[in-house]
């Protein structure tokens, strides 16, 4: 294991993440998801070669990105290996089409997003944002929770809600000193804070990977059908009811003090020509993803404003290019490009003759779509279990897609019981303060509520707004 310390002068954090070491346990397995590729094409099963050959590289990809035994974003190349050397040769398409989902227009759009995150880290504009926010919350106890939950969640909006969360239990450790040692409601920050990013993170196609993976889909059926605008209004206002069921649901399990907290962590925030230019680029890029109609450029070209003013003038330098995540990068092309294979190869019009679900609703497909995605993203990847649901909710005949892909992005990532469903789990769970129970007794009950508030109200809205 290795031991990631998060410091501050008040408290250290410990996040624990597993490197991959060689063993024979994965190689096996990594052999047995490779032989599912030619095991399937030779099978009597009654499909056509690419089908049979597209359902063998599904098979891959479900094997290795379920059981982790190669990392994940080596799965999405051999995704990519596969299907441009073995099914590209069986279809009437060339084999660029399966190399270009991994610079699409959603690939750019999170690489700009990323960058925007790494360049607000870099000059501490996620720490005036939260000194600015702390200074409207009073003395309460249950006001500033409330406070970080919304920094946490507008911060998570924008950059990666791991780091959010990390920087946010700092600036915590600091603020709940005079609740002294073993108050229980300090645990309310410790869970606030994580669950929060994981909610800020649905608000936007930048916000975490399983959002650009369901608009990149919806954009591939219907162009332009799914804007960086459309995906805060179908999102914003669920995210805003949970985060405020959540509040409360804290406020419950762990009652606030009647106490007064005016102590406030020491930011040091300078502001210089490169920090201007960095809010300047931020607030620019937002507006322009947001008024896509009147301006015509697509949110992965505008993403590329960022990119070229920080790497162009320096404010981000080639350290900085590298500390992206390009694992994410790689891990949301090769879900893309699983897609591609699926609908070339005639896997998508397979599994629909096969599976019993013409009989059923749009709300019941919806319902189940959603619980897979809940079940599977508990024990995998948020990204990877998008990956693998979402283009199939574009497969089925009379139904239109567009509630199945956003409910189920959004329920893979408000799902979040264990303390190793998310990062943001991880590092607050690490912390010591919580126990395992604590965290289940909560995550077990929003999970829950996030699901109900989408198969509901979120389906309520989203006819409202006339998507479907």
């Amino acid at each position: 294991m290795k031991i990631i310390r998060l410091m501050s002068s008040e408290n250290n954090f410990y996040l624990f993440t597993a490197t991959m070491k060689f063993s024979w346990k994965n190689l096996c397995i990594l052999i047995l998801a490779m032989s599912a590729v030619p095991a399937l094409a030779l099978s009597p099963l009654a499909a056509d070669l690419p089908t049979r050959v597209s359902a063998g590289i599904f098979a891959l990809a479900l094997i290795l990105w379920v059981t982790e035994a190669v990392p994940l974003y080596v799965t999405s190349l051999l995704i990519l290996f596969f299907n441009a050397a073995f099914l590209a040769p069986l279809v009437p398409v060339k084999h660029t089409i399966f190399l270009a989902p991994f610079f699409s227009d959603i690939i750019a759009l999170f690489l700009g997003g990323l960058l925007l995150a790494e360049a607000g880290h870099k000059y501490h504009i996620d720490e005036w944002f939260a000194d600015w926010i702390l200074r409207f919350s009073g003395s309460k106890p249950r006001n500033i929770l409330l406070a970080m939950m919304i920094t946490t969640a507008t911060l998570s909006m924008w950059m990666s809600n791991t780091a959010t969360t990390a920087m946010m239990l700092l600036i915590a450790g600091a603020v709940i000193v005079p609740l002294g040692e073993g108050s229980d409601f300090a645990k309310a920050f410790f869970i606030g804070i994580p669950f929060s990013a994981n909610l800020g993170g649905m608000m936007t196609p930048v916000g975490t990977p399983p959002n650009a993976i369901a608009m990149q889909a919806i954009n591939n059926l219907q162009p332009g059908a799914m804007t960086f605008l459309d995906w805060m209004l179908v999102s914003c206002p669920l995210v805003i009811l949970l985060l405020l069921i959540l509040w409360g649901l804290l406020l419950l399990q762990h009652p606030a003090p009647k106490i007064r907290i005016t102590t406030r962590p020491d930011f040091h925030i300078r502001f210089n020509l490169q920090t201007i230019t960095v809010m300047i680029i931020f607030f620019l890029t937002v507006i322009l993803w947001l008024t896509k109609d009147f301006h015509g450029m697509t949110s992965g070209t505008v993403a590329l404003i960022p990119a070229i003013v920080f790497l162009g003038t320096g404010i981000l330098d080639k350290r900085d290019f590298k500390n992206i995540s390009w694992d994410v990068l790689f891990l949301v092309g090769g879900g893309l490009s699983l897609a591609v294979a699926m609908k070339e190869g005639g896997l998508n019009d397979f599994m629909i003759q096969q599976l019993p679900i013409n009989e059923l609703s749009l709300g019941s497909l919806m319902l189940v779509f959603i619980l897979v995605g809940a079940v599977l993203t508990t024990f995998m990847s948020n990204t990877a279990t998008a990956n693998l649901i979402v283009p199939l909710a574009f497969i089925i005949p009379g139904i239109t897609g567009l509630p199945l892909a956003i409910g189920t992005a959004l329920a893979v990532s408000a799902t979040m019981i264990m303390p190793v469903s998310t990062p943001p789990n991880a590092i607050a769970y690490s912390s010591g303060l919580l126990t395992m129970k604590d965290m289940v007794r909560t995550g077990f009950i929003i999970s829950l509520i996030a699901i109900v508030v989408i198969v509901t109200l979120g389906y309520g809205w989203w006819r409202l707004l006339g998507y479907f």
